[in-house]
């Protein structure tokens, strides 16, 4: 039951089954198995130094996170563990071949061409309707 609440909330937010009292850390590390304990011990040691601002994790799926001196002047962390390359600035894997500022401008023109083709698939359904012989969308100008 621990490990399936621990999976689902926050570890503060766990509460007692009986009385709905919200269960302190000793109280949950006295009823938990080894896993759920060392989960618990990790996620609160994950919190804590998340909050710190020169820390990152791994863009990777290895779960590995640490403090990056460099911060946004140096943007490139290679993480420790598996020496995958993560930017710091975009918290994403590095945008190789792009600065930080090329990456910004790429993402923004994605999102624009995202808008535009929303913007169009919109209009497109609003002044055309299906040809009803090949389902084409088309927009009678005059005829029959």
């Amino acid at each position: 039951m621990l490990r399936s609440e621990l999976e689902r909330k926050q570890w503060e937010d766990i509460k007692c089954p009986e009385c709905g009292a919200v269960l302190q850390y000793q109280e949950i590390q006295k009823f938990a198995d080894n896993d759920t304990k060392k989960k618990l011990d990790t996620l609160i040691i994950q919190r804590a130094i998340q909050d710190e601002p020169n820390f990152l994790w791994c863009s990777s799926d290895c779960g590995f996170g640490q403090l990056h001196e460099g911060g946004s002047d140096e943007p490139i962390m290679r993480c420790n563990s598996c020496g995958n390359l993560t930017c710091f600035k975009h918290k994403k894997p590095w945008h190789k071949g792009l600065t930080c500022e090329q990456f910004d401008e790429k993402e923004a023109a994605s999102a624009r061409h995202k808008e535009e083709n929303a913007a169009s698939t919109n209009t497109i359904k609003q002044v055309t309707k299906p040809c009803p012989n090949c389902k084409v969308h088309i927009q009678k100008n005059g005829g029959w």
